[in-house]
């Protein structure tokens, strides 16, 4: 299964429990005008636009706002699959700032880890 459709799995779940969330899109941008073929370097003109708007470079894909004060944060990936090469500093930097953020290869290790986390 790919990652997108993992999240997407996530995401009507999330919305079924009626958790407030966003995604954080970053990359994926990029890869979608490549999936249509945009041609020549718009992809990298666009990555240089987000960037230049916030975009940080490994951040999580999802960040969930249950209305506890908290935010969490989901990394999405596919089984077997690992992290990015700037996605464990942003994730390091986020736990030592008091963000909880897990990584999960399925809809049910997200049930799990917001169960753990106290969310549902």
């Amino acid at each position: 299964m790919l990652e997108k459709d993992i999240q997407k799995m996530i995401v009507q779940y999330l919305r079924r429990q009626r958790i407030k969330h966003y995604s954080i899109p970053n990359e994926q941008i990029v890869k979608v005008m490549r999936m249509f073929k945009i041609p020549g370097d718009i992809p990298h003109k666009v990555r240089s636009i987000l960037e230049s708007m916030g975009m940080l470079k490994g951040a999580p894909d999802l960040a969930l706002i249950p209305g506890k004060g908290k935010t969490y944060y989901m990394e999405v990936k596919q089984p077997k699959k690992g992290l990015t090469n700037a996605q464990p500093e942003v994730h390091a930097y986020l736990n030592a700032n008091g963000y909880d953020v897990a990584i999960v290869h399925s809809l049910d290790e997200a049930i799990q880890i917001m169960t753990e986390w106290g969310i549902i």
